[in-house]
């Protein structure tokens, strides 16, 4: 059977009671008088950063399954409360503690991540094949703190998981002391943030949206990636899902690499240059825990300067971290069918 190239398809989820934006990236294959799903050996499961979208992925990852072939399917979904919808960030009688704290993230990608492994099952189950699919987490910044946090929890699914990426990781802190100041800042007058912020946002509102896009054009190159900026920085309601969530990693992000989940799956972390929220000095961290066999020598990481942190806001850095994916998880596939 020949698979088509890897079809795109946006949806909504609910999970946790949240509403949620996802993603699904598969190849598709004849089957019968019909074309299905092609069912995958490995899923690649996105957990975003925060802003946690999806929208600023798409491409990345339609690439990245181009680039790997049949075999592999892709599934995302975005944080809880975060979504250039409304109805979908405004909390009602939904539980915030859910969206504006990180143990209620982790707890919602991992109810995902349950609902992925169903889908797949049922597809199996159907075609009357025995695969079930292993996992690959690809995560931006503190995604990967969420990703190791549902790892710790649910043995099942790390039982499943042949590999974590972490692209410019935000797994602990802290930050060069001037930046870090600011941020512990801003995290102890939590609500007098939020209003600013909402005020900012309400302003920017106003404008007229070539204004908005002149001002972001020279920090954000795409257009597609600054069309969704614009459409975020201007939503009124999303600034307390994003500082509530992001002042509390501020706040309690602890100052040690959990290694409980890395001792079972390898994890491989890409770091960019001038980036506060994974700076330069992490790297010489994690060298001296591994050193000190406190993080296991599963653990591996490279160092790109020419990166920043939103990577995905211009196509030559986005190529940097298509070619950082597809080498590990090659690698990682390899090594599994030896």
């Amino acid at each position: 059977m020949t698979a088509s190239l890897p079809r795109l398809q946006r949806g909504t989820t609910p999970r946790c009671g949240w509403p949620s934006d996802t993603f699904s990236i598969d190849y598709y294959v004849p089957f019968h008088d019909d074309v299905r799903i092609d069912v995958p050996h490995t899923v690649l499961v996105f957990v975003p950063g925060n802003p946690g979208l999806i929208e600023w992925y798409l491409s990345f990852f339609q690439q990245l399954l181009q680039r790997l072939g049949p075999g592999f399917a892709a599934r995302g979904i975005a944080h809880a409360g975060h979504s250039l919808h409304p109805e979908r960030i405004a909390p009602g009688s939904r539980s915030t503690t859910v969206a504006w704290t990180v143990e209620g993230q982790s707890m919602h990608k991992a109810a995902y991540v349950d609902h992925v492994l169903k889908e797949f099952r049922e597809v199996a189950q159907k075609r009357r094949l025995a695969r079930q699919p292993k996992l690959i987490f690809v995560c931006h910044s503190v995604g990967t703190f969420f990703t190791q946090q549902l790892l710790m929890r649910r043995a099942d699914i790390l039982a499943r998981t042949e590999l974590l990426i972490g692209l410019m990781p935000f797994i602990r802190m802290n930050a060069p002391w001037k930046q870090q100041i600011l941020m512990d800042t801003l995290a102890a007058y939590q609500a007098a943030t939020i209003r600013i912020h909402e005020l900012l946002s309400l302003a920017l509102s106003k404008l007229p949206r070539s204004w908005v896009d002149r001002i972001m054009s020279s920090s954000i190159p795409d257009l597609t990636a600054r069309s969704v900026a614009i459409d975020l920085a201007c939503q009124y309601h999303f600034v307390k899902s994003f500082f509530s969530l992001g002042l509390e990693e501020i706040r309690d992000l602890p100052e040690t690499v959990n290694a409980a989940p890395l001792r079972q799956c390898p994890t491989a972390l890409l770091f960019a240059g001038n980036d506060q929220w994974a700076p330069e000095h992490h790297l010489d961290d994690l060298q001296r825990l591994k050193e000190g066999k406190l993080i296991p020598e599963t653990v591996e990481w490279e160092y790109d300067p020419r990166l920043r942190h939103d990577f995905v806001v211009d196509d030559k850095q986005i190529e940097a971290a298509l070619d950082f994916c597809e080498k590990h998880i090659r690698q990682i596939h390899q090594k599994s069918r030896l």
